[in-house]
């Protein structure tokens, strides 16, 4: 089912928000079982995982997998939630690049991240101009989904 790309786009902004008010929990215990079981299952190489409960409740799991970072999201009833990682600059697609270009000029691309939810693939990007950062998102097709000034 395909969700109109603002509600994509307020979810994201949304998520970085919330991303500001963490628990960091070094002791395993703590963590609900059915939520590591639900880790461990969907993530099975994951290495130095560490966790912190959001303060809407979720569960993030920090981790690397294929030498990269990730964060994986989980819902209090251990539903996945998202995962996100770090690529190259290179790596994002030349329609994003291209938007970018376009839509933002003389802003560069300084970080890149892809999204993934149930939804489908985004692209998370950082622009930077000067004394300006602004964060930029795109669907993994490369349509534009909105901004959001970096604080």
């Amino acid at each position: 089912m395909k969700r109109p790309s603002n509600v994509l786009a307020i979810a994201l902004i949304a998520a970085i928000g919330l991303s500001s008010c963490k628990e960091n929990t070094k002791d395993e215990e703590k963590i609900p079982e059915n939520i590591q079981s639900a880790f461990k299952q969907k993530f099975p190489n994951a290495a130095n995982v560490k966790w912190e409960k959001n303060c809407d409740n979720t569960w993030e799991a920090e981790f690397v997998m294929t030498g990269n970072k990730h964060s994986a999201q989980y819902k209090p009833d251990s539903n996945w939630y998202e995962t996100e990682y770090v690529i190259t600059i290179s790596k994002v697609p030349d329609v994003i690049k291209a938007n970018v270009a376009s839509r933002y000029p003389g802003y560069k691309i300084v970080k890149a991240e892809v999204v993934i939810t149930s939804w489908g693939e985004q692209y998370e990007l950082q622009l930077n101009k000067e004394q300006t950062s602004i964060g930029v998102f795109y669907t993994g097709e490369g349509a534009f989904m909105g901004q959001e000034k970096e604080h």
